[in-house]
């Protein structure tokens, strides 16, 4: 271990989870927000946590309870390195939304991590990092976020002991529309939208489950928006999960109209993705007026499919 000198600068992109019958096994990054998590070697010993940024006032834990702290103590413990931490966490991504919000800081901090205490660390165990991150903002250490953080594209949990993750990519001409309503309650959302899934199911919905992941993952890898479309939104999970949502129907039903090949709930909501053609900016219209008709007022992004967790030139570097 040969720690640098000068601090590690990483972004990482949020993520929708689930699309449906994927749940916490199937993550795709997106490139609607990016959280920028900067580390640094200081004095002493230990993590230190700033975080800022337009979203930071929605953190719900003080910065030492954040998940980036969390990962960073993991990190600290795992790798033996006795010195202090410095960790600059600025908030870009909305929290609480669905979109990966503490899964991407996460994975970006295990990632900058690794660089700055030159540990030489494989994706998988970074992965593994991440998840303590996501176990302190939720409750549950799910690799679908921060795995589609970290490595980009759609990726899927083959298993979880132990940890598999394959990656694949989807085509740069899909458009997901994201939107979620500004009311909707962000605390303690996550850990309310898992206890709404079903601890148990029956052998006809698990069999419909993995037929729609199939015919989801089949459409991804061939570019196949219908097949893709036809998938979304389905699985028992999300059927429970609805009645959480804010506004889920009409907005549903104006996204169809508006010509969405398929909608579903992003990870545990409230955010709903659209998947989209050209029609983007129609369906995004669509969607936004919905949410308007029934009082709330929408946040709405087109996004495409994004890559990893990325690092970037310190301040002052050459680009």
């Amino acid at each position: 271990m040969n720690p640098r000198s000068r601090g590690v600068r990483v972004e990482a992109p949020c993520s929708t989870a689930n699309l449906g019958p994927g749940f916490d096994v199937l993550g795709l990054a997106l490139d609607a927000y990016r959280d920028l998590v900067e580390v640094s070697l200081e004095r002493g010993h230990g993590v230190s946590t700033i975080v800022k940024g337009p979203y930071a006032k929605d953190l719900s834990e003080p910065p030492e309870g954040n998940a980036v702290t969390i990962v960073a103590e993991k990190v600290l413990r795992e790798s033996g390195f006795e010195g202090g931490v410095r960790i600059e966490l600025t908030k870009n991504i909305p929290v609480g939304k669905g979109l990966g919000s503490s899964g991407a800081s996460s994975a970006a901090c295990a990632l900058a991590l690794n660089i700055l205490l030159d540990l030489g660390w494989n994706y998988a165990k970074l992965i593994q990092l991440a998840m303590e991150g996501e176990y302190a903002a939720s409750g549950a250490r799910h690799a679908d976020n921060v795995s589609a953080s970290l490595l980009g594209g759609l990726t899927l949990i083959g298993s979880y002991n132990p940890l598999e993750v394959v990656k694949l990519v989807p085509s740069e001409d899909l458009r997901f529309v994201v939107a979620f309503p500004w009311e909707a309650p962000s605390r303690r959302k996550t850990e309310a939208s898992r206890a709404a899934a079903p601890r148990s199911i029956t052998l006809r919905d698990h069999v419909s489950d993995l037929g729609c992941l199939a015919l989801l993952v089949t459409g991804i890898i061939h570019s196949d928006l219908e097949l893709i479309g036809k998938a979304m939104g389905k699985g028992v999970v999300e059927k429970a999960r609805i009645p959480l949502i804010p506004g889920y129907h009409k907005v549903r039903e104006a996204a169809y109209k508006a010509g969405a090949y398929g909608v579903s709930i992003s990870g545990a909501g409230p955010a709903l993705v659209a998947l989209t053609g050209e029609e983007a900016t129609g369906v995004a219209e669509a969607v936004r007026k919905a949410y308007r008709e029934q009082g709330f007022t929408p946040e709405v992004r087109v996004a495409r499919p994004a890559h990893g967790a990325r690092i970037l030139p310190g301040e002052g570097d050459e680009p």
